[in-house]
């Protein structure tokens, strides 16, 4: 068997030592025609990480055994085998006691291109007084749901990036992040004004909100002097958005292959 493996800053072992522990099992490393590839580290890492490799199984191992990671992904999403356990985790990946789940994957279209994410896209202002405006469009099960807002920015997330933006309205009032089960979430940034519609009628105030895995959502930057869109493939700092700019988010036909122990 041979692993693309995929190591984080910070972890507790060398690189060296690590690829010594796969050798124990007689695994190899290679970035060619390899079965899954083994992201070991945070949050950020998998999230980086797991799109150049969604056209085959994934193993997250994070990287600490408690929970200290921002975005918790390892309650219940993908990362429930921490670093320590890497030992027994390569003896159940090599004797096939994995199974494959899949997690979405949001798609973004803008300015005839498509980028991918594993977790969440946002778009965010940059340090200037005026708030952002913009109007959105998602057409869903119960049929056409309208947002304007003026806030500092919005985030569309799927279930595995949800407790990141989507979830500071929990984190704010110290309950447990909320996650979405299943679809998309969007929500608003600090917003000081939200404006709902459902089907033409008067929807009430909700900073976030939740919608299936066929939800199309559309979004037109209505004013904004200087913001910039997160997440896009290969872009650290943010992409520089201009008022005016249309957005479409919806998940990919593709899907994250995501390899859990088979007693979960």
């Amino acid at each position: 068997m041979e692993v693309n493996l995929v190591l984080g800053p910070n972890l507790k072992a060398s690189r060296r030592d690590t690829e010594a522990l796969f050798r124990k099992h007689k695994i190899g490393l290679s970035k060619h025609g390899y079965y899954c590839t083994v992201i070991i580290g945070g949050d950020g890492t998998f999230l980086d990480s797991a799109i150049a490799c969604k056209d085959k199984p994934i193993l997250f191992i994070r990287k600490h055994a408690e929970n200290i990671n921002g975005a918790s992904i390892e309650h219940g999403i993908t990362a429930s085998i921490s670093f320590n356990e890497l030992d027994s985790a390569l003896t159940k990946l090599k004797r096939g006691e994995f199974k494959i789940v899949d997690e979405l994957i949001l798609e973004l279209r803008y300015g005839g291109k498509s980028y991918y994410s594993a977790g969440d896209f946002f778009l965010e202002r940059g340090p200037v007084k005026q708030a952002v405006r913009y109007h959105v469009k998602v057409s869903c099960d119960k049929g056409i749901f309208e947002t304007y807002g003026i806030s500092n920015g919005f985030v569309v997330t799927t279930p595995i990036g949800s407790t990141g933006y989507y979830a500071y309205v929990d984190i704010i009032n110290r309950r447990q992040p909320h996650r979405i089960a299943d679809g998309l979430g969007f929500a608003h940034i600090l917003p000081t004004k939200v404006a709902d519609t459902l089907n033409g009628k008067k929807e009430q105030y909700a900073i976030r909100r939740t919608f299936g895995p066929e939800a199309v959502i559309d979004v037109k930057l209505t004013r904004g002097i200087k913001q910039y869109l997160y997440g896009l493939d290969g872009v650290k700092d943010g992409m520089p958005i201009k008022e005016g700019t249309k957005l479409r988010f919806r998940t990919s036909k593709k899907k994250l292959m995501i390899l859990k122990p088979n007693m979960e």
